[in-house]
């Protein structure tokens, strides 16, 4: 029984891969021809479409970047390393500019919303480095010149 039963599958196998090649080469077991639409968008519409939704997502992001003050301070206190802070991090997009929009419009938005980001934050934390060297040298000065002012008492 089980070596009838094992010839049986090998029959069964020999004769479908040929039943299937001839199917497949006269075409028997293709899909049936989709519905033409109305509108037949090319692939270069299609591509221009995307650059189009990728260019506003990038214009939307350069609009909707908002520069923290928090980042001047990192920089201010923690100098060098506050600087690198803001060029390391990763900043999320608002998720209500994201809704109902394309995945183009997506991608060029979080592209650009995370490097604008990077680079407005960034300015900040450099500003708050400049700032705290201006208000050491300020300090350094101005010690100075009290030290040679006492001096001159003498």
């Amino acid at each position: 029984m089980k070596r009838f039963f094992t010839l049986f599958l090998v029959l069964i196998c020999l004769i479908n891969i040929p039943v299937s090649l001839i199917g497949n080469e006269t075409g028997i077991f293709k899909d049936p021809d989709p519905e033409p639409t109305d509108s037949i968008i090319t692939e270069q519409e299609s591509t221009s479409l995307y650059n189009q939704d990728y260019l506003k997502g990038i214009e939307d992001a350069q609009k909707t970047v908002k520069k923290s003050p928090i980042f001047f301070f990192s920089g201010f206190c923690l100098q060098l390393i506050g600087v690198l802070i803001p060029f390391i991090m990763t900043f999320d997009p608002p998720p209500e500019k994201l809704v109902n929009k394309s995945m183009s419009y997506i991608m060029g938005f979080k592209d650009q919303y995370n490097k604008s980001m990077r680079s407005a934050n960034g300015m900040l934390a450099i500003i708050g480095l400049i700032s705290f060297y201006a208000a050491y040298f300020l300090v350094y000065i101005v010690y100075i010149v009290i030290l040679i002012a006492s001096l001159s008492w003498y």
